[in-house]
């Protein structure tokens, strides 16, 4: 099996194909040129490597190509119902997260399939969409930052794999999504707990639930996320030189890479924090065991720890109820605070320092005047504003007056 690029009896480059006990040609309408022949030889070389793999997909390399009618897929015209009920079989962890698996099959159950489950997927348009659109914010009473996800994300979704992964041939060059308009939502800003709120909070858990003391201190000084930590295991922790590996994140109860590629990292904790992790680490103990569990030695449920634990806590405390991401927030936001080098921040958190002055830009001290200030003495050498203006003004009248003496012949100006 092979691709191979030759010239026409037009004198037009093609390919000659072998592949699957076939032969055939595909024409290029490009002339027999050095350069190209160069860019259709590093195709041939692309194709041939597919069909050696077995992923060679024809209609991908030629759409309209002579065998095109012949490898296209019969029309099964499938409708949303039927179709979905092969493509959530797919979406799966590990292929996906857990909780994104959760999502498409609650959006569909509860919104999507009770109005769409007969449609054709080549039905779908955009009038359909924004009356559905219409439904689930007036009828269902779903904000529209919740009709957009079960729209534009797990709907879409579904219908993007039909096109691009299964190519059903009836919706190629179809996209109805694309052209619904949604309104720009008012991004959330960051509520962090002051200095007195978050002592407040640990004091409680120090004193009330000690159990759970390490995890909040662990949270409030190092700016992780919940999902991080409660992925932490002790092959992720050393202490003798206060490093803590994060790789990993974890969420209903299931684990998997973190947020995104830039979130790994290895960060230095805090003295007092490694301290604390060595009182509780046990005395045999594996690397794969995680560092936080519950009081039944087993890890942490996040969504029982918080209804349970954690707003038990704000509550008995009488600080404002905010979630346990708020940590995350306060870190941020008090090392801004206290002058911080912002990119040094942003990777110890594993995020980006674009995302850190979009959303704790009001942190970030504005010492502009300073700033200024040192522009301005470095630029005149020592010498004061004042008299730099004053010996511009006075260089200035100068020049003026030169011009119209010359101008006027000679005469005196005064300035």
């Amino acid at each position: 099996m092979a691709c191979k690029v030759t010239c026409n009896r037009h004198g037009q480059l093609a390919f000659r194909l072998y592949w699957d006990g076939n032969k055939f040609w595909e024409g290029t309408s490009l002339k027999d040129t050095p350069k190209n022949r160069e860019r259709m030889q590093a195709r041939a070389v692309l194709i041939s490597e597919e069909m050696e793999r077995g992923s060679f997909n024809y209609l991908k390399w030629f759409p309209s190509g002579n065998k095109a009618q012949q490898f296209k897929p019969k029309a099964t015209a499938h409708t949303i119902g039927t179709y979905y009920a092969l493509w959530i079989e797919r979406k799966k962890p590990p292929l996906i997260r857990k909780g994104l698996a959760r999502d498409y099959r609650d959006h569909f159950r509860l919104y999507i399939l009770p109005k769409f489950e007969e449609t054709k997927l080549d039905e779908l348009t955009p009038v359909l969409l924004d009356a559905f659109r219409s439904f689930l914010i007036h009828e269902r009473r779903l904000s529209i930052k919740s009709a957009r996800n079960v729209i534009d994300a797990s709907f879409r979704a579904m219908f993007r794999d039909a096109r691009t992964v299964d190519y059903v041939p009836e919706l190629q060059g179809k996209d109805p999504f694309a052209v619904l308009q949604w309104p720009r939502l008012r991004t959330g800003k960051p509520d962090p707990f002051s200095e007195q709120e978050r002592d407040e909070v640990l004091s409680y858990f120090r004193e009330k639930v000690r159990h759970y003391y390490p995890l909040v201190y662990a949270l409030f000084f190092t700016g992780m996320r919940p999902s991080e930590a409660l992925a932490l295991r002790w092959g992720d922790i050393d202490l003798a030189r206060r490093e803590l590996i994060i790789t990993k994140s974890r969420y209903l109860d299931e684990e998997s890479g973190t947020k995104t590629a830039a979130s790994e990292r290895t960060i230095t904790i805090m003295k007092d924090l490694a301290a604390l992790l060595a009182t509780i680490k046990p005395l045999h103990v594996t690397e794969q065991s995680h560092v936080f569990l519950n009081q039944e030695g087993q890890p942490i449920n996040f969504h029982t720890w918080r209804a349970k634990i954690w707003y038990r806590a704000l509550r008995a405390k009488k600080v404002r109820e905010r979630r346990p991401y708020t940590m995350r927030h306060t870190f941020i936001s008090l090392g801004l605070t206290t002058n911080v080098n912002p990119k040094w921040l942003a990777d110890y958190c594993g995020t980006s320092l674009a995302m850190i002055e979009k959303h704790y830009g009001k942190y970030i001290r504005n010492d502009a005047d300073e700033q200024l200030s040192r522009m301005i003495q470095k630029g005149t050498e020592g010498e004061t504003f004042g008299e730099t203006v004053d010996e511009q003004t006075e260089l200035n009248a100068s020049e003026l007056a030169e011009n119209i003496r010359e101008e006027i012949g000679g005469a005196t100006i005064t300035v």
